[in-house]
């Protein structure tokens, strides 16, 4: 039997008992079916069993609240829940209250010195997600001062534990040589292993040392084919440095035609507009541009 259909039949037999407690296995079931895009049949049973005051159910419908899945998207509505689940010790509704004040997403006014102490609370309750994005802002000073002691602690102790933003992260501290001693190797084995755990910007970091010959000599094709790996989880930073390597000769048999087809194909995949882009296809007859068009639809 499946896992849909063992999770149809768990909710089936909760419809068929109302007045019964949703237990925890049918609310698990429930969730999973909303994270598999079936929100009508998973908000049958999450929405009771929030209001009957399960945290992980609460969690489940402020992301439907936030995004618009299965119900009308309304902000307040999702931190009213993501707030009911976090009052009961739910990491998870912590940092995704965390990330909505970090960027003032959905309109909500931004409030970096919350989500820091969001993102805390969220760390002690257990949730590793939260530990990239503390160190981040901790990296940065967002929210209060630059702390890179605390920030480095927090990537290390993600990375032990497998989160693949916080070894990417790793690797740019070892990279740069922050609050340790440069090793470019370690960079690049932390990049690689970001890659293997799904992260695009692995793929992108890594294929950057092949591209600049960092811990090993320069190896065009390899960071090519790694940025095209980026490319596939839509990172759009990848394109533009394959857009670079065509531009400056790396690449032979590729023009300029193909560059702009790069960078096309980055400013529809959520980059703003690269200035060397934008210069490269100023370049190019109205004939090309249209070429270079036609060619990034087909990257």
């Amino acid at each position: 039997m499946n896992r849909v259909l063992s999770s149809i039949i768990l909710i089936l037999s909760l419809l068929a008992a109302p007045a019964l407690a949703q237990s925890e296995a049918e609310v698990e079931a429930a969730r999973l079916l909303h994270i598999e895009g079936d929100f009508d049949t998973a908000l049958k049973v999450l929405i009771p069993a929030a209001n009957a005051g399960n945290p992980v159910a609460q969690n489940v419908l402020g992301v439907s609240y936030e995004d618009g899945m299965g119900v009308p998207q309304d902000i307040n509505k999702a931190i009213y829940w993501y707030e009911a689940a976090a009052a009961q010790g739910l990491g998870r509704a912590m940092h995704s209250l965390g990330v909505l004040y970090r960027y003032g997403t959905h309109g909500i006014d931004a409030r970096p010195d919350h989500a820091r102490t969001l993102f805390e609370r969220a760390i002690e309750a257990g949730y590793l997600g939260s530990y990239s994005n503390l160190g981040a802002m901790l990296e940065n000073g967002e929210g209060g001062e630059t702390d890179l002691k605390r920030s480095l602690q927090l990537y290390q102790a993600g990375a032990a534990r497998n989160d693949r933003h916080c070894t990417n992260n790793l690797g740019h501290f070892y990279r740069q040589g922050i609050e340790l001693e440069q090793d470019l190797s370690e960079a690049r084995r932390l990049y690689g292993k970001a890659a293997l755990l799904g992260l695009s910007d692995g793929y992108n970091n890594l294929g950057v040392m092949h591209e600049e010959g960092m811990a090993g000599p320069s190896y065009p094709e390899m960071a090519v084919m790694l940025y095209r790996q980026a490319m596939a989880q839509d990172n759009a930073r990848a394109a533009i440095n394959i857009a670079g390597m065509i531009h400056e000769g790396r690449l032979p048999g590729l023009g300029d035609e193909e560059a702009v087809a790069y960078c096309l194909w980055a400013v529809r995949h959520g980059s703003a507009e690269d200035p060397g882009c934008v210069a490269l296809a100023e370049t190019l007859s109205e004939e090309a541009q249209a070429r270079a068009q036609a060619l990034s639809e087909r990257l």
